[in-house]
């Protein structure tokens, strides 16, 4: 599958993206550090398959070339039925105690990308992460936007969130990043990324709908991202439980992001 960095400019020349020669595509969007259109897009836009016929931007200039998103783990290489959740901008009070307890109801494990600053504040709740045999993830100790963030400012966010937390994987708040921020801790971290996201944190829609964003996209390897935050707690509390009842029907395992991709 052909990797497809799409550029999108204030003023860009208009392309029919139907007609380029290929099928099937990963959409990267990777904007110049002048320029602010990423702010319009949403994190599904930014990280979901497309079809060229469904592309959802009229305007944006095509280039097919390697990128460093290539080396970042979107989804897990596997023909087993295993799905990887993952947990993002806790620990939290309550909601990821109430977490853990469907997880250890389903007999489920999981990988939780953890904001620096929670873990600092409640090392207890990381304690009881770990002691359940669930995997920590880095997800930076402020929940920097790194369209917005200088290279500095932003590895040294990473940085301090390390501090609280010891392990080797990294995602992105928002899943945007710079190029050259990914370059540098790329040396350091696994990427995580996501090939589905429930959208748990949207008020404006309903725990079913979380639901179904998931099961209508899940196969094998999937790395699907639900938030352990109090905006998401209404909707990931009743999803997440629909989510494993339906997959364990289906024989799918839960395990943890594997330290040794890649």
């Amino acid at each position: 599958m052909e990797t497809v960095q799409i550029i999108l400019y204030r003023d860009a020349e208009k392309k029919n993206l139907a007609n380029l020669n290929f099928q099937f595509c990963k959409v990267l969007v990777l904007l110049s550090d002048k320029d602010s259109n990423l702010e319009r897009l949403d994190q599904n836009q930014l990280c979901c398959h497309y079809t060229i016929g469904q592309f959802p931007f009229a305007s944006a200039k095509i280039i097919i070339q390697k990128t460093p998103w290539q080396h970042h783990l979107w989804r897990v290489a596997t023909n087993e039925k295993i799905v990887y959740l993952t947990f993002d901008d806790g620990p939290t009070p309550d909601v990821t105690h109430k977490t853990l307890e469907i997880l250890e109801r389903y007999h489920a494990k999981a990988t939780f990308f953890c904001l620096g600053r929670n873990a600092e504040h409640y090392p207890e709740i990381i304690d009881l992460i770990i002691k359940q045999g669930h995997r920590l993830g880095n997800h930076s100790y402020s929940h920097l936007k790194g369209f917005k963030s200088s290279i500095k400012t932003y590895l040294d966010d990473v940085e301090l969130a390390s501090e609280f937390l010891d392990t080797k994987l990294f995602r992105p708040p928002y899943g945007r990043i710079r190029r050259r921020q990914a370059v540098r801790l790329s040396k350091h971290y696994q990427i995580v990324l996501w090939d589905i996201l429930s959208h748990d944190y949207n008020r404006k829609i309903s725990p079913e709908k979380c639901y179904r964003n998931v099961i209508n996209n899940v196969r094998s390897g999937s790395v699907i991202v639900f938030h352990d935050s109090e905006k998401a707690a209404p909707n990931m509390l009743k999803a997440l439980p629909m989510t494993l009842e339906k997959l364990q029907a289906e024989n799918y395992r839960f395990e943890v992001i594997p330290y040794t991709y890649g």
